[in-house]
């Protein structure tokens, strides 16, 4: 048996910090995911959003169907991290009050 490679998914050290990515761009998998699985747009949408073909964004599921576990642990420790800096820092990053102090 033959395994084919479509070349469509890529892991780069120096390219989302070593995040497995659609190559030629800075869209993880992880992206995709979220987009698609969590939030539920189409695989449409987001191929012509980004000006990627079907074949990139169905790379890109099955990579994340692959590695699922992994890749939800990174999303929810992402998650997790930003909710962590949005507590630390209320004002936000521009030292503005958010509409969540100002009440």
């Amino acid at each position: 048996m033959k395994v084919v490679d479509t070349g469509h998914i890529v892991i780069e050290a120096d390219v989302l910090g070593g995040e497995p990515h659609i190559a030629g761009h800075r869209i993880a998998v992880s992206h995709i995911a979220i987009w698609i699985v969590y939030q539920g747009a189409s695989p449409g949408e987001i191929a012509k959003e980004f000006n990627l073909t079907l074949g990139e964004i169905y790379a890109a599921l099955a990579y994340y169907y692959d590695h699922k576990d992994e890749i939800d642990r990174d999303i929810a420790e992402t998650d997790r991290q930003a909710e962590e800096m949005a507590r630390r820092y209320r004002r936000g990053w521009n030292g503005r009050e958010t509409a969540e102090t100002s009440t």
